[in-house]
C-alpha cells in the first residue's frame, strides 16, 4: 500500500515513481515532482558580465512540476503545472525542452531516446543538476530511452535526492522499501519519506501515513498520526491519501 507521487499507484498495490510533470498516461503506475532547494537553482545558473544569472525559464520550470504534484506545499493544479512546464520550454530551458519531448507536450512529437540523450548532456554540463538526475533515474526505471536498470535508477535518485528534491527523497524511500536497486531498508525509506513529507510533498505526507497506519520503518503503528498524514496530503490533492483516509476511517467505525 505504498503510494510515490502523484500519478502514482491504485489500491493497495505498491507503486514507483513517475515524470516530474505528468506521468505516460497508459504506460505505468508512477509518480512525482516538484519544488526543491535553491541548490538546483544554482546548477542553472550561467556566467554573464561576471554575474551568476538563472535561465528565465527556470522558474516556471520548478513552479509548474510543483503544482502539477502537489509538492511544497502547493495543491495539486494537473493544467497549471502542465502550462507553465511548456511555457518553460518555449523560453528554451533544456531542461523543459527534454521533458516535452519525453511527454509529447508542446507541440513536440514524443522522442524518449532523444529527451534521454539531451537528460545525459543536461545532467553533465550543468554539474549535476537534480532535476535531470531524477528524470534520468525515472528513465532508468521505466525504460525511456534507454534499457531498465534498478541500479542506476537508484544512484540517480540518491545524487538528486542529497541535491535536495522533494520528488527524488520519495522515489529514494521507495526503493528502499522495496529493495529495488538496493537493499530493503525500511528505516531509511521512513527517514526520506518524512524528509520529503516535512518539506510540502503530498505522496511523502501519504507514505508517513501508510507507515504509521501499518508501522512500517521502525514507527509504532498510530492511527491516529496515519489520519494526520493521510489528511495533510488529502488536502494537497492526492487522490490516493483520500481513498486511504476513507479506508482509515470506516476501520475505525
Amino acid at each position: 500500500m505504498e503510494s510515490v507521487d502523484i500519478s502514482s499507484s491504485s489500491g493497495s498495490s505498491s507503486s514507483s515513481p513517475s515524470l516530474p510533470a505528468g506521468s505516460k498516461r497508459g504506460r505505468s503506475s508512477s509518480s512525482s515532482s516538484s519544488s526543491s532547494t535553491t541548490r538546483g537553482s544554482k546548477r542553472a545558473k550561467k556566467k554573464k558580465d561576471g554575474e551568476m544569472e538563472m535561465h528565465p525559464g527556470q522558474w516556471l520550470y520548478e513552479e509548474g512540476t510543483a503544482y502539477y504534484h502537489g509538492t511544497g506545499f502547493k495543491k495539486i493544479d494537473e493544467e497549471r503545472g502542465q502550462l507553465m512546464v511548456e511555457a518553460s520550454a518555449s523560453s528554451g530551458l533544456p531542461l523543459a525542452v527534454a521533458e516535452c519531448y519525453l511527454q509529447g507536450w508542446n507541440g513536440l512529437k514524443e522522442d524518449e531516446k532523444k529527451a534521454f540523450d539531451m537528460l545525459v548532456k543536461i545532467e553533465k554540463e550543468k554539474n549535476g543538476y537534480h532535476w535531470a538526475q531524477y528524470i534520468l533515474g525515472i528513465c532508468y526505471q521505466h525504460g525511456y530511452g534507454v534499457d531498465e536498470n534498478d541500479k542506476q535508477r537508484f544512484e540517480y535518485y540518491s545524487l538528486s535526492a542529497e541535491q535536495g528534491n522533494l520528488v527524488a527523497m520519495n522515489s529514494l524511500g521507495f526503493c528502499y522499501s522495496q529493495g529495488e536497486g538496493t537493499d530493503v531498508n525500511k528505516t531509511k525509506a521512513l527517514e526520506w519519506y518524512e524528509k520529503s513529507a516535512n518539506l510540502g510533498n503530498c505522496a511523502a505526507m501519504d507514505n508517513m501515513g501508510v507507515c504509521y497506519n501499518t508501522g512500517r520503518g521502525g514507527v509504532a503503528k498510530d492511527l491516529n498520526k496515519a489520519r494526520e498524514w493521510y489528511t495533510k496530503s488529502a488536502a494537497q490533492g492526492y487522490t490516493l491519501a483520500h481513498t486511504h483516509l476513507d479506508q482509515l476511517n470506516a476501520e475505525l467505525e
